[in-house]
């Protein structure tokens, strides 16, 4: 607990004299009412992090003054006039969608409910930086800018999801850089002499009943450029009108999976490279990939290939060689392509379009 006097609101700078729960009362009384049970005296654990320490967060039992329980999942650092005024403007806002939301019911993806349920996303996921046992860094200009607009920036990349599970609530938060991969350029051009450094960046998964939100940012130079993937529908900065639930659901299989799809590079990030002096638009986007990519497989002028899986409903598994057509260093992704092949055990025709979200080892 931060001494009361050193205290100030991590929005607006004012001494900071209001207790934040992280998830409002309200919030926690609809996923309780939804599911018949209890959800307090979980425990919440961040994903992969060896900056800030331990990030083990124990929620307790608690009740507001009108006896209503809540989750006490909290941080001190807010002022009153905050708490109260713009923040909970935002927590409002969503209101009319949480319930639908959270019991996993059909609902329309408008403008005015991406903006709505981005700025309570991006407010929850910088706010619970503060409420972990070690605070997660925290750029100076990200609280600010939201507190200012009521809307995140476009730096902030926010996904909603469907889970069907039992977890009922379940909360996973990261403090995460891309040092250390390979970065790849798709032309022989000089690179950019000042490339793109992204250290403390926010990834945040937010599980509550049916429903899963999703929140990444990127502290550095460059705008990212995510592929799509099929259990998450992109709400922010941009996203077409549709509707959720996504056909593809997050379960026991693969919700924390889809949770650390960014951690060691399991996901490429793409990003527009700063213009060259002489230049008057910006070089060639890079791609940040595993460090299975090799300098001689950079290098390499031979035609990239890839070997793609297809398990058939026999049971039999398939592999197909499938050759993009160029050198690795011209490959642009998300790489999209036609692929069939013949089962071996039954005979059925398969395969499909597929998209390769990032660059394997690969093979020349």
């Amino acid at each position: 607990m931060t001494d009361q006097f050193d205290r100030v609101c991590i929005y607006c700078g004012n001494p900071a004299d209001s207790n934040e729960h992280i998830i409002a009362t309200w919030i926690v009384n609809e996923l309780e009412r939804y599911t018949g049970r209890k959800i307090l005296s979980h425990t919440m654990t961040s994903a992969d992090d060896v900056i800030a320490g331990d990030q083990s967060i124990t929620t307790q039992s608690g009740s507001n003054k009108k006896g209503h329980p809540t989750l006490e999942f909290t941080t001190d650092l807010i002022c009153a006039n905050c708490n109260s005024g713009w923040m909970n403007v935002i927590d409002e806002h969503v209101r009319r969608y949480m319930n639908t939301l959270i019991r996993g019911r059909t609902i329309a993806t408008s403008g005015k409910m991406r903006k709505a349920m981005a700025a309570w996303a991006v407010k929850t996921a910088i706010t619970a930086r503060f409420a972990h046992i070690t605070p997660l860094p925290v750029a100076a200009e990200w609280p600010k800018q939201l507190m200012r607009d009521k809307i995140p920036s476009a730096d902030w990349i926010v996904w909603i999801s469907y889970y069907v599970g039992n977890r009922g609530f379940w909360y996973n938060q990261s403090d995460f850089n891309l040092a250390g991969l390979t970065r790849i350029f798709p032309t022989t051009d000089q690179p950019p002499t000042d490339p793109p450094v992204f250290e403390h960046g926010v990834l945040m998964t937010l599980l509550i009943g049916q429903f899963c939100v999703q929140v990444l940012r990127l502290n550095g130079e460059g705008a990212p450029i995510i592929p799509a993937i099929g259990v998450a529908l992109q709400i922010w900065p941009t996203g077409p009108a549709t509707t959720w639930p996504p056909a593809q659901h997050l379960d026991e299989s693969n919700l924390e999976v889809f949770a650390s799809r960014f951690i060691g590079a399991q996901m490429p990030v793409v990003v527009s490279g700063p213009p060259n002096s002489t230049d008057e638009e910006p070089q060639q986007s890079s791609i940040f990939a595993s460090p299975t990519v090799t300098p001689e497989m950079l290098q390499s002028d031979e035609t990239y290939a890839l070997t793609i899986g297809f398990n058939c409903q026999c049971g039999t598994h398939t592999d197909v060689r499938h050759d993009t057509g160029g050198p690795l260093r011209d490959l642009t992704l998300p790489y999209t392509a036609e692929v069939a092949y013949v089962c071996s055990g039954c005979g059925t025709v398969g395969g499909g379009k597929f998209t390769m979200l990032q660059v394997p080892g690969g093979q020349h």
